[in-house]
This record gives C-alpha cells, sequence and structure tokens, in this order.
C-alpha cells in the first residue's frame, strides 16, 4: 500500500500528476487523521507506472536530428561575403577595366585574361556578371574577346555606382 507521496517519491514525478491520475481512474480513498488519501495498491500501482510510460515521447532509432540544421546564424555566415573577399573583388574588377581599356579597340582574349587575373573560367564569367553596369563587350561567336567599349573617364563613376549596394 501507498499513499501519494510514496509513489510520487518512487517514480519520480510530481504528487500533482499522482493525484489527478488517481481522480482520473478513480482509486479508492481512505480517512486517516480526517484527511482523505489516495491509497495505491500493487495493482494501482503498476498501472500508474503504466500510464507514466505511455504519454513518454517515444525516440525512434531511425529519425536522425542534426543541430546545425536549426542554427540559422550559421547559414547566414556562409552567405555574408567578408571584407577581404569584397576587396579582392573589387581589386580583380579595377585591374580587368584597366587591362581592357589598355586594349582599346584590339579586345584581350579571355584565357589570356583568366591568366593575367589568376582566375579560372568559372571565376571570371561571375566576376564579369557581377559587374553588367561597366561597358564590356563580349563577343563569343567570332574570336572569344572581351572588349571595352566605353570612355576612359566613366570607369571611376560606374566602378563606385556597382560596389554601392
Amino acid at each position: 500500500m501507498y499513499t501519494v507521496a510514496e509513489v510520487a517519491r518512487k517514480t519520480k514525478s510530481s504528487t500533482a500528476e499522482v493525484r489527478y491520475f488517481a481522480r482520473k481512474y478513480t482509486i479508492p480513498k481512505i480517512t486517516i487523521d480526517n484527511t482523505p488519501v489516495f491509497i495505491f495498491g500493487k495493482k494501482e500501482y503498476r498501472l500508474f507506472l503504466f500510464y507514466k510510460n505511455k504519454y513518454k515521447p517515444k525516440e525512434s532509432p531511425l529519425q536522425l536530428t542534426f543541430d546545425f540544421y536549426n542554427q540559422t546564424a550559421i547559414i547566414k555566415k556562409q552567405n555574408v561575403k567578408s571584407a577581404k573577399q569584397k576587396r579582392k573583388e573589387k581589386e580583380l574588377i579595377k585591374k580587368m577595366c584597366t587591362l581592357l581599356q589598355k586594349a582599346g579597340e584590339a579586345g584581350i582574349e579571355r584565357v589570356f585574361l583568366e591568366k593575367k587575373l589568376k582566375l579560372d573560367k568559372y571565376a571570371l564569367e561571375k566576376l564579369l556578371a557581377k559587374c553588367t553596369r561597366l561597358p564590356i563587350a563580349e563577343d563569343d561567336r567570332i574570336d572569344n574577346k572581351l572588349y571595352w567599349v566605353g570612355n576612359e573617364n566613366d570607369i571611376i563613376q560606374m566602378l563606385y555606382r556597382s560596389f554601392e549596394r
């Protein structure tokens, strides 16, 4: 025979939870010293253990959880470019513009520009995609060259405009 306090202590649960269970499953009360007390027998005690374990969330061994999916800060850090990367991009664009201006109407082949700027083909494409406001023309069909088609004085203003964003 167990009281509410004894059942709560053994199962490491709160007394309120045990009293709720006792009222729900109509466990008999006995009056001791003018106070009604729920009395748990072996059968009721086992029933409470089953009740307590039944409502525990079951952890599936098949379900894997990864903490880094929940952390949005890490994902945001991956998308943010550092000041060093931005500075390097600006320098590369300035070098590319000066090379194209010096070449004039003759233009520069892509392969030569890649070697001069120490970039691969995909990095050069990304760089050209970022500076769409600059007057750079490309001719893929005839000779695969890049040309400067703007004025020499416009480069400074266009560089500032393209990196204000």
